[in-house]
Formats: C-alpha cells, structure tokens, sequence
C-alpha cells in the first residue's frame, strides 16, 4: 500500500528545479508520447484560436501527466520513464492506492494561452514551491491560484496532495463526500477556511492524509457498486417515464466515465456509442437495459459480412443468466458466414467466460456470435471488495482483447480474399489476374483452384 509516496516526493524535489527550464520539461513529454506513452495535450491555442506548441507548463500540470485516467500499466510506463531519465533511487510504485487523478481533458491547471492570465503559469511555480519548502503557505498566493481559470480548491489541493500528500489533504468529490458522512462539511473559498478543515479532520479523523484520501476512495467506490447493483436489479418491466427516472442519468454516468478510460487506455478501440431505452420498447421485454459500443480501429474483420466490435453491456439476459455486466466481443453476419466467424471467434476461447451463437429474430436475418470475457450478477457485484476496479478491469481486459484480435486478423486476411475471388468465379466464370512478379497471382490462383476443387456454392 501506498508504494508511490516514495518516488512522488522525490520526482517532485526534481521538478521544482526547472522553473526556468519548462522547455526541457515539455521535451520529457514529447519523447515519453514518442514511445507510445499517453501524454497530456502539448497543443495551446492563440488569441486567434490558431493552434500553437506549448511553451510553458507548471509541476502540477507535468505531474497530471501519470494522474489522470489512464491504466496502471500505462502510468507505471511513464514513471519508470522519468525514473531513468531523472536517475531516481525511489522504485517505480506497485499501487496507486489514494490517489484521486483529474479528467484527460481537464489535465492543465491553466487555460489555453487566450485566456490564460500572463502571471498564472508563474503563480503555480510559486505555490509548488512553498508547498514543497515552506512550513506554511501564504495566504495571497494561494487565494490568487484560486482565481486562474481551470483552477478551483478541488483541482488545486489535489495538485498539492501529489507533490507534499503528508501535508495536503485532496478535496476531490469522493473525499467531500467522505468527510460529509464523517460529519465534516466541507466549505472552502480560501486558505483560511482549508486549513480551518484540515484542522477539523486532524482532531477527528487523524493526521495521516494518505489513508484518509484512500479510504474515501473506497467509501466512494462501495456505492458505486451498490448503485450498479441497484441498477441491474430494477424491474425491466419499468414504464419509460420511470426507467428514465431511476435508471437512466446512473447507466450515463457510469458509461461516460468509462469510455474515457477506454479511449484513453488504447487508440484502437474507436469512438463509443450508447444504446439505451426508448420510449417505444413500453410494456415490450427487451434483452438489455444499455449497450455501450466500440468498434475496432486499425483492423478489419475477415468475414465480408461484418459488424464487429467491442462492447460492454449492462442489464443483457443472456438467456438463462439475467440482468448482467458483462463485456467481450459480438459479431452479427449472414447466416452464411457464421460457421466461419464461429470458428475465428473460438480461436480465444481459452480467454473468455462465455461464448453464444443465436440466430437473429424476425427482420433480421442472419446470426450473432456473442464472446464474453466477464459477466457480474448483481449478487457478485455484492461480493466484490471495494477496492476492486470494475472500470479498471473493463478497461484492462477489452485493451488485452483488442491486442489478441490484432495477431489473429492478419492471418485471416488472404483467406478472405480467395474467398471472395472464388464467389467471383463462380458467378462470372472468370477472373482476370494481373500486376508485375511478387503481387501474389499464382499464390491466390492455386488457393482459388482449391476453393472450387472443393465444390464451394456461390453462397458460401
């Protein structure tokens, strides 16, 4: 627990030296994104809206680099990056355990250059600075901080806590919420009334801030569970009016946040797309409350007839196991090609929890090969302890799917091409192959020859 304190503090001794130096610091993230690690925005923008290079950048914004939503693998990545580059003797951490981290796209403590204040960039130095060689902190400077745009107490004292987090107390939503229900409420508009509340959590919670930010987080997450679970639960038999009420603005809000792991975790999974209820599905069962989509980027299924992709759903029947989170892979295609796509599919299995043909309904012919990774009843939703990252684990296993899917569609690809070819034979009875030596003519006509050999229909 809490292996990062170590290499926070001592990265942040570092960072406090290159004021004058933030080109070098902007250079560190150009060549940590350069490696393929994800990496805050470098682009600003002018008072004419044109886009611009980042020129200048504060501690707190380099550290929202490895603190924001992203895998732990991905920011264990960067910090063992900054780990050799700075020669620094603290170890790369195991947890991340109390950390509250910001949005992707709300990483800067300062505004585009257009509406960025001349002094602003300067005032964050300065308020690092003291945080890290100060016994306490003044009152103007800090009061001032909470005027730039971008800033407010929240983003701001989490900014502190990463760099000083013995001193700092985070006063992002979960640990609000927690001192809320500790009997502690939280009312900040200056230094003087945050440090009247740490004050507050001292004599009745206690001194170490660290495990106080930890144990919020996981007070937040055990009703984040027992709100999904509540969700999974409700009647589908709900009026429209109702599910929107009751169901509707929780689905949204856990699918917005995670989309953002997602599409920040991995850019071949594209862009995400909602299904849920409409008001025509009244007084009709229906198979799941929502399905959140992503399709594949970067690849192409091997099957002509194709929508592929990667989804998380929540409330599906399943048939005989109802009202589930699961996420995996559907395939929906002609009945033609479902023995073919099937089979591809199967090639993971060893990975999977569940894998399901089925036959579409009336109006839609074809089939739908449903592989899931994970399914969670409301029951085992329950059961799981509050540590545990569910969005975490999403993220995690679709990013792990999604890398399986690219060493096995390759592979796939001349298949489907010599299928294709062989439907052109035999509805023209003939097909024309040119191009110079190496483009794969006698390879792709032997593997048609085969093809017809084997008394293929033209519908296969």
């Amino acid at each position: 627990m809490f292996t990062w304190v170590p290499i926070y503090r001592e990265l942040a001794e570092k960072i406090i030296k290159y004021e004058d130096r933030q080109v070098e610091l902007l250079q560190i993230l150009k060549d940590l994104g350069k490696q393929g690690n994800r990496v805050i925005s470098l682009k600003d923008e002018d008072a004419s809206g044109e886009k611009t290079e980042l020129k200048e950048i504060d501690p707190f914004t380099f550290f929202a680099t490895f603190n924001r939503g992203i895998t732990q693998q991905n920011r264990k990545a960067i910090l063992s990056y900054l780990k050799d580059h700075f020669s620094l003797t603290s170890n790369v951490p195991e947890d991340f355990n109390g950390i509250p981290v910001v949005r992707p796209d709300k990483s800067w403590f300062f505004a585009f250059e257009k509406d960025r204040g001349k002094g602003d960039v300067k005032l964050l130095w300065s308020l690092a600075r003291m945080a890290l060689e100060k016994e306490t902190l003044s009152k103007d400077l800090f009061d001032d901080c909470l005027k730039i745009k971008q800033v407010g107490y929240p983003v701001l004292t989490v900014g502190l806590f990463w760099l000083a987090p013995n001193r700092f107390l985070p006063m992002d939503a979960n640990t609000r919420d927690y001192l809320a229900a500790q009997g502690i409420p939280v009312k900040i508009s200056n230094l003087e009334s945050y440090q009247t509340l740490l004050t507050a959590v001292k004599e009745k919670i206690g001194h170490d801030f660290v495990q106080i930010s930890n144990d919020a987080y996981i007070h937040g997450k055990k009703n984040e569970l027992k709100l999904i679970a509540e969700i999974l639960k409700k009647d589908l038999s709900l009026s429209f009016d109702a599910w929107k009420k009751e169901i509707d603005a929780p689905i949204k809000t856990f699918f917005k946040t995670l989309d953002k792991s997602i599409t920040e975790a991995t850019s071949k999974i594209g862009k995400f797309s909602v299904h849920t209820r409409s008001q025509e599905y009244d007084n009709r069962p229906r198979s799941c409350l929502t399905r959140a989509k992503w399709k594949l980027l970067g690849s192409k299924s091997p099957f002509e007839d194709k929508d592929f992709n990667i989804q998380v759903q929540l409330g599906d029947l399943f048939y005989e196991n109802p009202h589930t989170i699961s996420w995996g892979l559907r395939w929906w295609g002609s009945a033609q090609s479902a023995e073919s796509a099937n089979g591809y599919l199967s090639r993971i299995k060893n990975r999977v929890d569940y894998i399901k043909k089925a036959s579409s309904g009336p109006g839609a012919p074809g089939t739908t090969i449903q592989v899931v990774l994970k399914r969670y009843t409301p029951e085992d939703i329950l059961k799981l302890d509050p540590k545990y990252d569910l969005k975490g684990e999403i993220v995690q296993d679709l990013c792990l799917l999604t890398d399986e899917l690219e060493k096995l569609i390759p592979s796939a690809q001349k298949p489907h091409l010599t299928h294709l070819a062989t439907r052109l034979v035999h509805k023209k009875k003939q097909i024309i192959l040119y191009g110079p030596p190496g483009t794969g003519k006698t390879f792709n006509t032997r593997a048609i020859a085969i093809d017809v050999c084997r008394g293929r229909k033209q519908d296969d």
